[in-house]
């Protein structure tokens, strides 16, 4: 049973997606395979949370089988009728819950393209695609996140910091510590020693949950 304040925004979360036009627009996409479609409604609701990802039994029990290419096609905006950029973030983060190659696949090609972009909400996107992607395939994940220490974007080198940190990747140590000289900014100068110190504790077998990266 939810409480009274988890009730409360829950339904004004609910409220003001139906107010744009982002709630009760339709059915989502169904699958090519013949899946039936998923109710549009209560996944734009249970993907709405302001600072958590709902767990893979709340989506499994929404979306069966065809939730990781759900997810897929919400993250990726392919889903005409759920483009909202908290969505897809969201949606981008969800897809930790469901390792494999071709997650893996999509999303390191989502850090590739999104972090092309030196500003906007692309920087959002690749933020959660980093996160994800350091828990997916966190041995490949470090070729994927080292460009991104160079970003435009003081929160962007943060969150790839700490999601190299969360690879738990010993490659990903002289790389951090090649960048940590020449980068300017105080807060990633942060971020990328905790990311040491999350690798040197790794490598005790005391590696820290979660990429701990920066919200949004």
């Amino acid at each position: 049973m939810l409480g009274g304040a988890a009730l409360a925004l829950g339904l004004a979360l609910v409220g003001a997606l139906r107010a744009t036009g982002q709630a009760g627009a339709g059915s989502a996409r169904a699958l090519d395979r013949g899946a039936a479609p998923v109710p549009q409604e209560p996944l734009t609701e249970l993907l709405s949370g302001i600072d958590f990802v709902p767990d893979r039994g709340a989506l499994d029990g929404l979306m069966g089988d065809s939730a990781p290419a759900e997810l897929i096609s919400i993250a990726r905006g392919r889903d005409a009728n759920l483009v909202d950029a908290g969505l897809r973030i969201r949606a981008y983060r969800a897809l930790a819950l469901y390792p494999s190659p071709d997650i893996a696949a999509v999303l390191h090609t989502a850090v590739a393209e999104h972090g092309a972009a030196a500003r906007g909400v692309d920087t959002l996107y690749v933020r959660a695609a980093m996160e994800s992607l350091a828990l997916v395939d966190p041995d490949a994940a470090v070729a994927s996140l080292e460009p991104m220490l160079a970003h435009a974007s003081q929160d962007v080198r943060a969150c790839a910091a700490h999601a190299l940190g969360a690879t738990g990747s010993r490659d990903a140590v002289p790389i951090l510590h090649t960048r940590l000289p020449v980068e300017p900014v105080l807060q990633v100068q942060l971020a990328i020693a905790d990311a040491l110190r999350r690798l040197s504790n790794a490598s005790e077998g005391t590696l820290e949950s979660g990429p701990g990266g920066p919200g949004g």
